[in-house]
C-alpha cells in the first residue's frame, strides 16, 4: 500500500503528535509499505526550526524507509511556531 501522512509535527520531534507520527511512519515502512510524508521543518517544543532544518527552504530527506517532505508551514513565524493562526489536523490516507 501507499500511505501519505500529513501533519505539521513530525520526526525528529520527540513529544505529542511529532512523535507518533515518527513512530507510524517507519511502522508501515517495515510492513512493506510506501509512505511519505508532508511536514513542517522540526520546531517543538524549542519553538523555533531546528538546526540543519530551515523555516523557508522546501527539503526532502529519506529517514527510516520514509520519504520526508519539509514544506514551508503559515504557523512558523520568523522566531518560531505562532500557534493558532491556523488549525492544522493530522492527516493519514491511504492512496493506494
Amino acid at each position: 500500500m501507499r500511505w501519505i501522512i500529513a501533519s505539521t509535527n513530525s520526526v525528529p520531534e520527540a513529544t505529542g503528535t511529532g512523535k507518533v507520527n515518527g513512530e507510524l511512519g517507519p511502522w508501515l515502512a517495515r510492513q512493506g509499505d510506501h509512505v511519505e510524508v508532508t511536514t513542517a521543518p522540526p520546531y517543538y517544543p524549542q519553538e523555533d526550526v531546528q538546526e540543519p532544518y530551515s523555516a523557508s527552504r522546501y527539503e526532502t530527506e529519506q529517514l527510516d524507509g520514509v520519504v520526508v517532505h519539509r514544506v514551508h508551514s503559515a504557523e512558523l513565524g520568523h522566531r518560531g511556531a505562532q500557534r493558532g493562526r491556523i488549525p492544522l489536523k493530522p492527516v493519514l490516507r491511504r492512496v493506494s
